[in-house]
């Protein structure tokens, strides 16, 4: 087969990998040498040096030493990367000891050095080829890497091994460090993404089904007034503000209050109850808890006048109670690149279930808080610039929300002569592993992991979405990518007025409840399925193919613990643990699904 034919075979499979092999010349700083023992050598023309990336005696047994004596204990599921590619070597002994289907991350700094040994070398060549091998070569790549590590499932993930090559990372090591960082915390996004799954997944399938009851037939499967999708791009140009409860909140009232005839304004769940303190106007509100404690947001506010944004997994008995003016539900979803160039959805489990009898329902993107998903639904309804206000996505003087919260009058209960406010938020920062980012006064503010996460999210879609961002906050961490007016009052004073922005969603409605036949067929087999033995329960999940997902923490348990349990009694505890929540399921719907029918 001739090298063309490799090449395309070669891209048929691993598309990203095009521009190593097509595109623009790159820069002549790479060459070769003899080694001592005859083999080849990258060398790195620096200014007037040469730099050597690998040994000059024998860069073989150099690649050889660079594998750990532990490998033979090596698992499957543990992702092997490595960084700095400078010794070309390093491609055919790891994949000597790669278990079969092991992923393999090679990662080096220089976008060149990817073309450079794609054009001199077969060893990256046969890696590649290899199912689960992959190679990222500088910044260029960069968002490939990023896709690609967000697309791995994280049922799956064992660890990670490091493998370094030392006069390669010695080039950039600030480069190197940044993707061991970036590494890192895209594997713990997944892991907490796991976490949170096998912790609610079965809440948010109970609440999907029991919400279903909020939609009207829909036998031609198009966009319905209460999908988010009906109103995708409504706003039309018209400027959005998204108002969160980040400390700073109360002392924004007022600019909120100025800009209450000049945009569409989309309150937090958790803003609202300090927004009607200060009889401050909006005009939607964004839910997406699943727990019924999302009811303590909301008590003593009037949404009678108001839209609810609400996620499909919200809390079906907070929808009843609020009694909102409109009610328009969404679903959360995740799009990622796959390497041979597809995009996947992954949306919430159960949502076909709905998405099936109802249309599509209309996807948000979610950065793992409500005013991430807030922002991203001002994106999906057309907004022609976004404000920020109460965005602090820091802990501003030493707090943690701002006065008059939820959390805020929780605390007040548990007020007495020794423990004060002050005191309580002090204990809760104190738990946290916190540190300092630049604020928006050229100064610095306390933040921690989790909100400095929001932050990368924002500052990462702000450039991606295209629209304008405005950062009114009148504190908090620093935003790049949001403008921030130099005199705020004169910026606001030259906005336009708008027209009651609420009216663009007039053909919505109120919650009503509808009679709902597949609640009852569904819930009629559920009970019908607990009635028959354990190892009948696949006729279930064959019907409704969604409910798999409720095995999935039991699946990682059994696939973990493959080596130690035989396969009746793997398929005993399969049975056992399907029985355990199918039944919790049935416990869940039941005063739902009563109502319905």
């Amino acid at each position: 087969m001739k090298m063309n034919d490799n090449i395309q075979e070669l891209l048929g499979k691993k598309p990203y990998l095009e521009p190593y092999f097509y595109g623009q010349p790159y820069p002549e700083t790479l060459c070769l040498e003899n080694a001592k023992n005859g083999q080849k050598i990258i060398c790195k023309q620096k200014k007037n040096d040469i730099i050597r990336l690998s040994s000059i005696y024998n860069p073989q047994l150099e690649a050889e030493r660079i594998i750990p004596a532990d490998v033979n204990l090596w698992q499957a599921g543990q992702i092997v990367i490595l960084l700095g590619l400078g010794n070309p070597y390093l491609f055919s002994n790891i994949e000597k000891v790669l278990q079969p289907n092991q992923i393999c991350i090679a990662i080096d700094a220089q976008f060149e050095m990817g073309k450079f040994l794609c054009s001199n070398f077969e060893e990256p060549m046969q890696f590649l080829k290899r199912p689960g091998c992959h190679m990222f070569c500088g910044p260029e790549m960069e968002e490939g890497l990023v896709t690609y590590l967000e697309s791995l499932p994280g049922e799956k993930l064992r660890g990670v091994k490091l493998l370094s090559h030392k006069p390669s990372i010695n080039l950039e090591p600030e480069y190197y460090h940044y993707i061991e960082d970036l590494i890192q915390n895209a594997f713990r996004s997944r892991i907490s993404d796991l976490l949170t799954r096998f912790e609610f997944e079965k809440l948010w399938i109970k609440n999907i089904i029991a919400n279903s009851a909020f939609f009207p037939e829909n036998k031609n499967r198009s966009a319905l007034p209460v999908n988010l999708l009906y109103y995708k791009g409504i706003l039309n140009g018209i400027p959005a503000l998204l108002v969160s409860a980040g400390p700073s909140l109360r002392r924004s009232l007022p600019v909120i209050k100025k800009l209450a005839s000049k945009c569409f304004i989309l309150a937090c769940d958790t803003s609202v109850k300090v927004l009607k303190a200060g009889n401050v106007p909006f005009h939607g509100v964004i839910t997406l808890d699943a727990q019924k404690h999302s009811i303590f947001h909301f008590q003593g506010v009037d949404l009678s006048e108001s839209i609810l944004f609400a996620d499909i997994v919200s809390n079906p008995g907070l929808i009843e109670d609020l009694n909102p003016g409109k009610i328009i539900f969404s679903t959360t979803a995740r799009f990622t690149g796959t390497y041979d160039g597809r995009v996947l959805r992954e949306c919430t489990p159960g949502t076909e279930y709905i998405e099936e009898f109802h249309g599509i329902l209309g996807s948000l993107q979610s950065g793992g808080s409500v005013a991430t998903s807030g922002f991203d639904l001002l994106r999906f309804l057309g907004a022609g610039e976004i404000f920020l206000i109460g965005q602090d996505l820091a802990y501003t003087g030493r707090e943690i929300h701002s006065t008059g919260t939820h959390h805020n009058e929780k605390w007040l209960g548990l007020l007495n002569r020794t423990e004060t406010l002050e005191g309580i938020n002090e204990k809760i920062i104190r738990k946290r592993e916190t540190y300092q980012v630049p604020s928006l006064h050229e100064e610095s503010v306390l933040t921690d992991f989790v909100l400095d996460l929001y932050r990368s999210w924002f500052e990462q879609s702000i450039p991606d979405c295209g629209i304008r961002t405005w950062n009114l906050s009148s504190d908090g961490a620093f935003l790049k990518g949001a403008v921030r007016p130099e005199n705020l009052d004169a910026w606001i004073d030259a906005l336009p007025e708008i027209d009651h922005p609420e009216k663009l969603f007039q053909d919505a409605s109120s919650p009503q409840k509808h009679h709902s036949q597949k609640n009852l067929n569904f819930y009629s087999d559920l009970k019908h399925t607990l009635m028959k033995n354990d190892s009948e329960f696949s006729s279930f999940m064959e019907k409704y193919p969604f409910t798999e997902t409720l095995m999935r923490k039991m699946e990682v348990y059994l696939l973990r613990n493959q080596e130690k349990l035989e396969k009746e009694k793997s398929r005993e505890i399969h049975g056992k643990y399907f029985r355990k929540i199918l039944k919790e399921l049935e416990r869940g719907l039941r005063p739902y699904i009563k109502q319905t029918s």
